[in-house]
């Protein structure tokens, strides 16, 4: 169950920077 939960929480902050970096990318371009 722990392992489970950290496993989402890891999978979840990776998705999370992965769409922060590309809302960045994004910005940098158009800028």
């Amino acid at each position: 169950m722990v392992k489970a939960l950290i496993l989402f929480l890891f999978v979840f902050d990776f998705d999370f920077r992965m769409i922060l970096n590309t809302v960045v990318y994004v910005k940098l371009k158009i800028l």
